[in-house]
Formats: C-alpha cells, structure tokens, sequence
C-alpha cells in the first residue's frame, strides 16, 4: 500500500502539519486503519473509501483515535484528490465515520488550489470543574479561559504572546490531565502576531488525541474565532471576515490557517477554515 504524506496549511514543505493520505481504502476495516495511522505517526491520516467529483467519503485517524472531522486532514485529501484528477474545482461534500461536511476547492495564482472546509459556528460555554492539573503540566494558568464542544472538545485560553512562546508543557501530565476532563486540545492565543499580516498567534496542545502538539489545525482556528465572538459581540461587524492565523512557530513548522467566516446581528452565521497542503513523499507499506 502506498501512503502519501502531505503537509496542510503551508505552500512549503518545512511548514504546516503532517497528514497521511491513502487514495484507496477499499475494503479496509477501522482496525487496520488505526494500525495504519498508528505506524504512520502523522497528526491525521485520511483514507478515502469512495468518491465521486462532488462527494468523497473518508475516514480520519489519528495516532490515537478516530477523528470526526479533520481540517488539515482534509485539505491533504481534497488536494491529493485535485492532483489525481479525482475531483475538479468547486464545492464537494464530506461524508466521513461520524459527520458530514462541505469544502470548496479554489485555483490559486501559483496552479495550485486552496481548501476550504465549512464548518458549523462552534458552540462556547465557560469552564466548570478543577483545571488546576492542566494549569501545573501546561505551565501556565489562563483567565477568561472557555470550552468548545463539536468534533473535539477545546480548551482555550487567552494568554499573552510571551507566555504562549515560552510555554513548554510536561505532555505526559498534559495528556492524563486532559483525559480525566474529558478535554481534547488546549489552545492557547493571542491577538499579539509575530507576523505583521496576521491577527492571531495560536498554539494547539493535543496529547489526549495523540499528538503533544499540532503545527496546524482548523477545527481548533474555528472554536476560537467562535470564542472572540462570543466574548465580545461587536468585534466583528455585520458582513464577511478573514483572519489570518499564524501557528506550528515555535515546533519549527510554521503555518498559515486562513478563516473566512460571516457575522450578523452581533454573532457568526457561516465559517470555514483552510489553506493550502504541499506534498512531501510516499511512503510504502
């Protein structure tokens, strides 16, 4: 078999976050494909199980678990699909083990396509219970701090942009900690960027899944724009939005995540999250 190896949300091949993609998994049962992203140790790995130009099924896992839906999970597939010529341009429906989804596939300048991934406007309620087991392995504590419940559950935490870049949590404890919560990311931001071209500084801490720390990641990007909104309802004006969100600095795998997302009457009606995937090899099973 082979396995494609992708990296979504950079056009380089030294950015973004890994993902596996196996064009076809006909006839493979879930247990196989865990042992396969398993072996792989991408963030996520994709196997499509059928398709068409207009609707691909296709399931995500992780090293740990399976994932109902996948940002830079599927921007990997979509544009391994568009390289195969197996889709074309446009929109194109998701079905994947647990949900349902629409992307859009768009041609950028360079010949290449962007991706993006319609996603549902992230439900926020504010956090209950002891977190101080998550603070002490994290190394640091956030106020404001909310939960996101969807196809993960995030913790998110505002924090400045120092502490975020001097963070150097015990992953170990991180993941346990998580686990006993019933949490699956710790995302911490800021509106302080090291870039001038982009308005959020992100790092998404994913033990409890499987991997200690993700470069990129949309379903993450979703809930806390959901989260900015939520906390304050005249951030955004009535009308379309993008944010570019810089992510993966401090592991070295800088990335790009690209929101797009509608406000009206002080809340967020449409959002999606994508980018573009550079391929790196294949690799052989």
């Amino acid at each position: 078999m082979k396995i494609q190896l992708w990296t979504a949300f950079s056009s380089l091949p030294e950015g973004g976050s890994p993902a596996g993609v196996v064009l076809d998994a006909t006839g493979l049962d879930s247990t196989t494909m865990q042992g396969i992203a398993s072996d792989l140790g991408a963030p996520a790995t994709g196997f499509v199980t059928a398709g068409s130009d207009d609707e691909v099924v296709v399931r995500f896992f992780s090293t740990r678990t399976e994932y109902g839906m996948c940002g830079h999970g599927t921007i990997a597939v979509l544009t391994a699909l568009f390289e195969a010529e197996a889709v074309t341009t446009g929109p194109v429906r998701l079905r994947t083990g647990f949900s349902t989804g629409t992307a859009n596939i768009g041609p950028r300048r360079d010949g290449r396509v962007d991706v993006l991934l319609d996603l549902d406007t992230a439900p926020i309620e504010p956090c209950v219970g002891n977190l101080d087991d998550i603070w002490t392995s994290l190394g640091a504590s956030a106020n404001n701090s909310a939960l996101s419940r969807s196809d993960f559950v995030h913790l998110l935490c505002p924090m400045p942009l120092d502490t975020i870049r001097k963070l150097q949590p015990d992953f170990g404890a991180l993941d346990i900690a998580c686990r006993g919560e019933g949490i699956d990311t710790v995302a911490v931001y800021s509106t302080e960027t090291t870039s001038p071209d982009t308005q959020l500084h992100v790092r998404d801490f994913c033990p409890a899944v499987g991997t200690p720390e993700a470069a990129a990641t949309g379903t993450t990007n979703r809930a806390i724009i959901s989260t900015l909104a939520a906390n304050d309802p005249n951030r955004f004006a009535p009308g379309d939005h993008t944010i570019n969100i810089e992510q993966g600095i401090e592991m070295g795998r800088p990335s790009r995540v690209q929101v797009r997302f509608t406000a009206d009457d002080n809340t967020l009606t449409s959002i999606a999250v994508g980018g573009v995937a550079t391929k790196l090899h294949i690799v052989e099973i």
